[in-house]
């Protein structure tokens, strides 16, 4: 049998492209012009997977996924939010609601497709107890195994802050709860042992300054979860860097790093913008740890 999708886009000339483009590839596509119907088809149909955009008329795309995951008959299906590149709000937002992956628009027809198989798959081999998690890692809420979905929700959020403060490296490092195991991601370009050594030590030292800890690298495990292959592997030290705590719940929850190979590679508006995308950005690496 098919696999269903409910697609919710108000635009009826890209509704009609991503409907064409999936039932192509053998999937049973329902559209719904706003949140609103989207709502009734899935209590209606039990959709396999939701796919919405987010600016709708009616009910937006961030109501309906709440009203979805906020029902028993409805909370188990998927619901991937399309959002437009560059914006970190429709991430943040939409890990707020319980969306649990993300396209960004626009995109190819092939990006859409493989997208949605790959979920597909992850869902069925997770439903047989097949699927291997790529790591589980001691956040401040407990320990969490990071499925490939929440290394893409990752990349989304650092990457798209690292177009807001451009950097040669854009990194969190998420504080277990009892600050004795840690682990520090790495991303937008690949970096040498040495480099990588340099900015971890940075990253300790802020940690120790922000949540007045006592943290070494002994537990501390680097994870490029960007990798650029086209850009050049990073030999240089990090003379410029910024580091600013996450706070959730009046609690340190993890550190948010930008560094750069260039001296005054900052501006003090740097610090300023990348402060409040931390702040911003708290509650949704709080989510994905859970």
């Amino acid at each position: 049998m098919s696999k269903k999708i409910l697609l919710v886009e108000d635009s009826p000339t890209q509704a009609q492209r991503a409907q064409l483009i999936l039932e192509r590839e053998g999937y049973n596509v329902t559209l719904a012009p706003d949140g609103s119907e989207g709502l009734e088809r899935a209590l209606a149909d039990q959709p396999d997977l939701v796919v919405t955009d987010i600016v709708m008329p009616n009910m937006d795309g961030y109501e309906m996924c709440r009203e979805i995951k906020s029902r028993d008959e409805t909370s188990r299906i998927p619901v991937v939010m399309l959002t437009t590149k560059g914006d970190i709000m429709d991430i943040i937002k939409g890990l707020g609601v319980g969306a649990d992956n993300f396209i960004t628009k626009p995109y190819e027809g092939s990006l859409l497709v493989n997208h949605i198989q790959n979920i597909f798959d992850n869902l069925d081999l997770r439903s047989k107890g097949l699927l291997l998690e790529d790591m589980e890692i001691a956040t401040f809420n407990g320990k969490v195994a990071m499925t490939s979905d929440r290394f893409q929700i990752l990349s989304l959020l650092l990457s798209t802050i690292g177009v807001v403060i451009h950097c040669n490296v854009m990194g969190l490092f998420l504080l277990s709860k009892d600050r004795a195991h840690s682990l520090y991601l790495v991303s937008l370009q690949p970096m040498s042992e040495t480099t990588s050594d340099d900015l971890t030590t940075k990253v300790l030292a802020a940690a120790n300054v922000l949540d007045d800890g006592e943290m070494t690298g002994e537990n501390v495990r680097v994870t490029k979860v960007v990798k650029e292959e086209q850009l050049p592997l990073l030999e240089e030290s990090f003379p410029s860097f910024i580091s600013v705590p996450l706070i959730s719940g009046g609690e340190v929850i993890g550190i948010l790093t930008t560094a750069n190979t260039k001296v005054d590679a900052f501006q003090p508006d740097d610090v300023k913008h990348l402060y409040q995308l931390g702040l911003q950005s708290a509650g949704a690496f709080d989510r994905i740890g859970r």
